[in-house]
């Protein structure tokens, strides 16, 4: 089986620089998708911008790398019944490791969530509480 830009093909296509060979793909290699993803409606949260009380006048300013707002793992927890009534029941978070950016995509640590989010025992509280039952 032979894959390139356009499409999978049986016969290598003309253009040997416009594909690529894979010698054997496992089969417990190639991706299962959980089920529940299929019904899931995700919400995706930045998380320092999320839930911030009051919009000052510096929320319009020009975007940083190191302006922070606030938001954390505490104000999500906070606003979990929010996010239900909208219809969502599953979450995405950017990165929440440390990481010396408001954004964290450059993180430091992937072992320890950034102190300006809360830390372990918050996000485990996070978790239980996306999981209770009601």
């Amino acid at each position: 089986m032979y894959y390139s830009q356009q499409r999978f093909y049986k016969e290598p296509p003309e253009d040997r620089n416009r594909y690529f060979i894979f010698a054997y793909i496992c089969k417990g290699d190639l991706y299962k998708a959980h089920s529940w993803w299929r019904d899931s409606i995700f919400y995706q949260i930045f998380v320092d911008r999320f839930n911030k009380e009051e919009l000052d006048e510096a929320w319009f300013d020009e975007p940083t790398n190191k302006r922070m707002f606030g938001g954390n793992l505490k104000g999500i927890i906070e606003k979990l019944d929010y996010i239900e009534e909208l219809g969502v029941n599953a979450i995405y978070l950017t990165p929440i490791f440390e990481s010396p950016s408001c954004h964290k995509y450059d993180t430091i640590d992937y072992y320890d969530i950034d102190k300006s989010f809360g830390n372990k025992n918050i996000f485990k509280e996070l978790v239980e509480e996306c999981h209770k039952e009601e």
